[in-house]
């Protein structure tokens, strides 16, 4: 019965993710960078719960000119209420950022994804999602997510 039921929060998870993703989709179809921007996140492999939630972002910029970024957008998620309907979410947030990744390069930083991480997600799987986004929201350059163990 455990396995399908997390079976089931996978599933939902993911597609929690993919929404989150398709909200802040780009859309005019003419972004200059096109698919030439590549965001990776590493979680640490776990989080105590009331600490902060620090991920490691890393974005290549494989397009011809350098790339700027100045938001981000990130939440966390999680199963609260272990059922279907108990899933967390805590997000999307703004985080102001200046990150300049010069052209057909990489650039690495620590990323803040929430303050305190709720006692709700204790002994629980969580994902943390990053969005590399325009200022106005409008176009996306790149949405990434890593798992993280909440503990107590």
């Amino acid at each position: 019965m455990f396995k399908k039921a997390f079976f089931i929060f996978l599933v939902v998870l993911l597609f929690l993710i993919s929404l989150f993703s398709i909200c802040f989709a780009q859309t005019d179809g003419n972004s200059t960078f096109g698919n030439l921007i590549k965001v990776t996140v590493q979680c640490p492999p776990n989080v105590k719960v009331g600490t902060p939630l620090d991920v490691s972002v890393t974005i290549y910029n494989g397009a011809s000119i350098d790339l700027t970024i100045t938001k981000l957008l990130v939440a966390l998620t999680g199963n609260v209420g272990n059922s279907l309907a108990g899933i967390g979410f805590f997000g999307p947030f703004s985080r102001d950022v200046s990150w300049t990744i010069p052209s057909m390069n990489s650039s690495l930083q620590t990323i803040r994804i929430i303050d305190k991480v709720p006692a709700s997600l204790a002994g629980k799987v969580s994902t943390a999602v990053v969005t590399a986004t325009s200022p106005d929201y409008k176009k996306e350059y790149g949405t990434e997510y890593c798992i993280v163990d909440v503990i107590k």
